[in-house]
């Protein structure tokens, strides 16, 4: 299908779904495998949803698809509609394959990717149509060895609809080619244009100080070119990420290191970089704390802080902790070093090894050096993993005030809303509660007061978060207590029971 003709066919299609922009979530993190002997080994799904109530972990014996690698889920926020993919399949909540959802990202010179998935992470992507209150993105990347390379061929389009086909999900465009070339594989980041609708997707060439800008718009998805920067760049590995408020980009590679540029998230262009050796041979994960103040990098055996408001940020550099060689793997009895790192909606930073089943967890992300409670092997998951984290998008940032691009008018109504009630459950309780809140851009903090007004308890709140779970059971009398969140000027106001 030529380019003409996909953009006349996305338009149409999206000429009839139209509304008003709703709100998604991707809050459901999956790997692993179903239908394998667990009486040997941890063989599995296992599937974390972190909720308004306490993040659940658990085996999910209803997977069919296999997750080693690539993963990427995105539902709407009532729960009605999740779709979630390993790069070459699709597949709904009810963990059937979507209508024309199989032989995604066709290519790859290895055939067990097409029962595994592709086997590298963030090689896939998807994020809520421009416009639509159910439509869905996916792009995704080829994986070839060649020549002693890893590298990805080829950048993919599909549009989804998970309300077709009575609800199961349809693909409506499938395996639609945006860009051929050599590129990085394990590349994909993302963040919303500064318009609050549409969507920047970045991908590096492979081994040029090239970046391929793609926007995705009502019109559908467009190459808008290659931005050419200066600095040491290699070939693979490692993991980029976007900083939430979407105003800085970090990579860190086993090869071209760690760097940081500032994001115009109007134009889409990078400047500024900055560059620090880290370590020979090896990469390793990064990702921002949700106040974007906290930079966290770890390589395999160790985990550092860099402070983004530092006069120098290179030079910020803080020693968290070292891997602790005598707590191997609990089930594999293998000494796995740490990998990857993702931002999860309940604030937290998890930090996987390379394959296991332990993850361990940067409690407060939002706090300065060891205050940040960094916690090794914390979670015992039920099944086994291989180098499995979502491909990360703050879904929640929305337009960009005072920018040129602020023109839409898309941003969330609810930032604007004045003493709004929160929502706590369950109430009555015993002190172990959930509460949730509208997205807020900055961070807010919690009071707790008694029946007399008294202040009983405090608690830090991160920007760009919905929940928030706190455990007072056995801190508080019976009674009711009045909460109260703040941010800057926004006040939330709620209140519960313990009984």
């Amino acid at each position: 299908m030529k380019l003409l003709t996909l953009k006349a066919t996305i338009f149409l299609i999206v000429a009839f779904t139209f509304t008003s922009l709703a709100q998604f979530k991707n809050n459901i993190w999956m790997w692993g495998r179903n239908n394998q002997d667990t009486t040997s080994f941890p063989w599995g799904a296992t599937k974390i949803t972190f909720s308004q109530n306490a993040s659940m972990i658990e085996v999910d014996t209803n997977v069919n698809m296999n997750i080693k690698g690539t993963y990427s889920g995105l539902g709407t926020a009532d729960g009605q509609y999740f779709i979630y993919t390993n790069g070459y399949t699709i597949c709904n909540k009810y963990h059937d394959t979507i209508s024309n959802g199989a032989g995604l990202t066709p290519g790859g010179n290895d055939s067990i990717y097409e029962s595994w998935g592709i086997p590298v992470p963030f090689n896939a992507l998807l994020l809520p149509y421009p416009g639509s209150d159910r439509l869905m993105v996916m792009i995704s990347a080829d994986n070839y060895y060649e020549n002693g390379i890893y590298c990805a061929k080829n950048i993919f389009y599909n549009l989804i609809d998970p309300s077709g086909n009575n609800g199961k999900g349809i693909v409506l465009v499938k395996n639609q080619i945006l860009l051929t070339d050599t590129l990085t594989n394990a590349g994909f980041v993302a963040t919303r244009h500064a318009n609050g609708r549409d969507w920047w997707v970045l991908i590096k060439r492979y081994s040029l100080n090239d970046f391929a800008e793609i926007l995705v718009t009502v019109n559908g998805p467009e190459l808008m070119g290659f931005e050419s920067l200066p600095g040491p760049f290699g070939e693979q590995g490692g993991q980029g990420s976007f900083s939430p408020n979407g105003k800085y980009l970090a990579y860190f590679s086993n090869s071209y290191q760690f760097r940081i540029y500032d994001f115009d998230r109007c134009n889409g262009q990078l400047s500024n970089m900055r560059y620090k050796y880290i370590t020979p041979f090896t990469g390793g994960g990064l990702a921002f704390s949700p106040n974007n103040r906290y930079l966290y990098l770890c390589k395999w055996d160790s985990l550092w802080q860099f402070d983004m408001e530092a006069p120098d940020i290179m030079g910020s550099k803080t020693f968290i902790d070292k891997i602790d060689l005598n707590t191997p793997d609990p089930v594999t009895g293998w000494l796995s070093g740490w990998c990857y790192m993702y931002a999860a909606a309940d604030g937290k930073i998890y930090v996987q090894n390379f394959s296991g089943v332990m993850l361990n967890v940067i409690n407060n992300p939002d706090m300065p050096g060891q205050s940040c409670n960094f916690v090794q092997n914390q979670i015992q998951c039920p099944t086994y993993y291989y180098a499995t984290v979502p491909t990360y998008v703050n879904l929640n940032l929305m337009q960009e005030p005072g920018s040129p691009c602020d023109t839409l008018g898309v941003g969330n109504e609810e930032l604007n809303i004045k003493n709004s009630a929160l929502k706590t459950a369950p109430n009555p309780s015993n002190g172990n509660i959930s509460i949730e809140f509208p997205v807020q851009e900055i961070s807010g903090m919690l009071y707790v007061y008694d029946v007399n007004g008294k202040l009983v308890y405090t608690e830090y709140v991160s920007p760009y978060t919905y929940f928030k779970n706190i455990n007072l059971q056995g801190k508080l009398g019976r009674g009711m207590y009045a909460l109260s969140m703040v941010f800057g000027e926004e006040r939330f106001m709620g209140r519960m029971v313990v009984n």
